[in-house]
């Protein structure tokens, strides 16, 4: 008896730690090498051209690439922008569906895992259009893997 209740008080500290762990904010990797700034500097044409394109602000993307995961930015011209960037990276075609073929190879060799974790967990996005579409693949890109989701 004494055995059982010991194993019993033990599976609910494990379980309170583990929600305890779910629950935390976790603080997005941002250093000197991270987000890779080859990939950043890759990106930046496709940047500026998105930010014109919806009327996203450095400000607003910011905000969401480097804030709390637990409670998303909502800013149509952001999602706009995320929907823009897909376009014109040529991973999604007009009906908004997703090509993962092509997103996988988008991911630099250094970020494999990190990246196809990411694709595994948010294969089927949602959202009455292409915007709100972008806007879900990068919110469940973001809460699979706060540390090392970035937009670009």
């Amino acid at each position: 008896m004494k055995c059982v209740l010991s194993l019993v008080i033990l599976s609910v500290f494990c379980l309170m730690q583990f929600l305890q762990l779910e629950a935390r904010p976790q603080t997005p990797r941002r250093d000197e090498s991270y987000p890779p700034r080859d990939v950043l500097a890759e990106y930046r044409p496709l940047r500026e051209l998105c930010k014109a394109e919806s009327g996203a602000t450095d400000l607003i993307i910011e905000e969401f690439s480097d804030g709390d995961h637990l409670t998303p930015v909502e800013d149509r011209a952001l999602k706009c922008y995320m929907n823009c960037i897909f376009h014109q990276a040529q991973v999604v075609d007009d009906t908004g569906h997703v090509h993962f073929d092509k997103l996988r190879l988008k991911v630099p060799e250094d970020l494999k895992d990190v990246g196809y974790n990411m694709l595994a967990k948010c294969e089927n996005p949602v959202g009455e259009d292409l915007c709100e579409k972008a806007y879900w693949l990068h919110k469940c890109f973001k809460q699979v893997d706060p540390v090392h989701y970035f937009l670009v």
